[in-house]
């Protein structure tokens, strides 16, 4: 499924659609959370303009806690995610880099 995502994330770069798409990671992202995690990334780095709700915002919060917390090795990548949401100026993924200093 997660291939069909990301061939899907070549068409679809901003909308309603994205939510979407990450809601359906945020129910399934127990089945491999690097690949949810790299999802997430690829949609924060390929949109220019897109509208997170409150509702996507936590399903991203939930799927990159998961991955602090399972050892995988995505912390690179959510480390790359929050500095990307930095330059957004959007501070409010700074935990997660508190969270992975302290494990």
């Amino acid at each position: 499924m997660y291939q069909t995502i990301d061939q899907t994330l070549r068409y679809t770069t901003e909308g309603f659609e994205l939510n979407q798409i990450i809601e359906y990671l945020g129910r399934h992202y127990a089945e491999d959370v690097k690949k949810a995690v790299l999802l997430i990334r690829k949609i924060i780095n390929t949109t220019k303009t897109f509208y997170i709700t409150a509702d996507t915002r936590d399903t991203i919060k939930e799927i990159l806690s998961a991955a602090l917390d399972s050892g995988d090795d995505a912390r690179e990548i959510i480390i790359e995610i929050v500095n990307t949401f930095g330059k957004r100026g959007e501070y409010e993924w700074r935990f997660l880099l508190d969270e992975l200093g302290e494990k």
